[in-house]
């Protein structure tokens, strides 16, 4: 079913209308508007995109889609990819997994991106509170919740979760190396010899040439395989979800794969997210018999390298401040969650 109305927060002849999609054949329908407004966003590229959404709500049958539109005339200018979870009481975003969230708008278009939040959040949907989590600073949501809340609102609704890791990269790779510790510096070059010694070696996975139907299979047994029942796609359903996103994402370079061999043998992989200016390292794994090679060294320096060649400005280590992260990184963002309760607020 989809709904309409019409936004009062902006001139008649610039009214926008909302839509509301409850069903994943809807979604799949605007798919391809869907993700060339992201390509035109500050969004990061596979965590907004259409395939991480439906392979989130289509894994997960507790979520029931809500995917919010706001148009101008025919025309998609914003997109909130929520779901009902919670009994029916809350809309969110539908799957934990995702580090940076976000209202899909053009950078300049602030507007579609305040309107389509207070239409969320006005008291007549049916769901009693909106929770949206793992929002940047420079988000969409945010930026549009600062033009609808006073500061002290916000304050109440929005709090602090977890800090994001990341290099702020300078402007080559020997710059960035020499700004390390003595000690990752040191382990780094020895790793890098003896993997040069041993002809064990990192490459990027083209899917070009790579089966990208392969891909999903490897990340789950590599990831398990280090990890076990402490890994986070233990669950059956997780593992539904990775097999459907993985590859999609790949095929469509929204994902990026590089691998550690040991011959010809693949022995670890790391899988990125894209940013607009960034990769971000979201999940990986590898077997036992690597760890002699110190392959997390081999694979964050090899992306890391990839990051100067494509001229990015971060390279992401996403949510979590563990100790390996910050030997490697200069900067931190931290992300957070907003919370509206919407029985105290009738925008529409």
């Amino acid at each position: 079913m989809v709904q309409a109305t019409h936004s009062s927060s902006v001139l008649a002849s610039e009214r926008l209308s909302f839509e509301v999609l409850n069903d994943l054949s809807e979604v799949e329908a605007v798919a391809g508007e869907w993700d060339a407004l992201l390509d035109r966003s500050l969004c990061n590229r596979a965590f907004s995109s259409a395939a991480w959404y439906l392979a989130a709500c289509r894994h997960d049958p507790a979520a029931t889609p809500h995917v919010v539109l706001a148009r101008r005339g025919a025309e998609l200018l914003a997109v909130l990819p929520l779901a009902i979870v919670e009994d029916g009481t809350t809309a969110a975003f539908p799957i934990r997994y995702s580090d940076y969230n976000d209202i899909i708008a053009a950078p300049d278009d602030l507007n579609a991106a305040e309107s389509l939040l207070r239409h969320v959040v006005s008291a007549h949907h049916g769901y009693q509170k909106v929770s949206l989590r793992n929002l940047r600073s420079d988000s969409n949501c945010l930026r549009a919740a600062n033009l609808i809340f006073s500061a002290a609102e916000l304050a109440q609704k929005f709090r602090v979760t977890v800090a994001c890791p990341y290099i702020l990269l300078p402007s080559s790779y020997d710059q960035y190396l020499a700004s390390r510790g003595r000690k990752l510096r040191k382990n780094l070059k020895r790793a890098l010899r003896d993997a040069n010694q041993n002809d064990v070696s990192v490459k990027e996975l083209d899917p070009a040439s790579f089966p990208a139907e392969e891909l999903p299979e490897i990340f789950l047994a590599l990831q398990l395989n280090r990890k076990g029942s402490s890994s986070c796609f233990s669950p059956p359903n997780l593992q539904s979800f990775v097999r459907e996103v993985v590859q999609r994402l790949f095929t469509e370079r929204r994902l990026l794969a590089f691998a550690l061999f040991e011959g010809e043998k693949m022995i670890g992989v790391d899988l990125y997210m894209v940013g607009v200016n960034s990769i971000c390292c979201w999940n990986g794994g590898f077997l036992a018999e690597a760890a002699r090679w110190s392959p997390v060294k081999l694979l964050n320096d090899a992306a890391i390298r990839h990051c100067f060649l494509m001229h990015l400005e971060e390279y992401d280590y996403l949510r979590g401040e563990h100790p390996y992260k910050l030997s490697w990184t200069n900067s931190r963002r931290e992300i957070g969650d907003l919370a509206v309760d919407v029985a105290d607020y009738n925008f529409s």
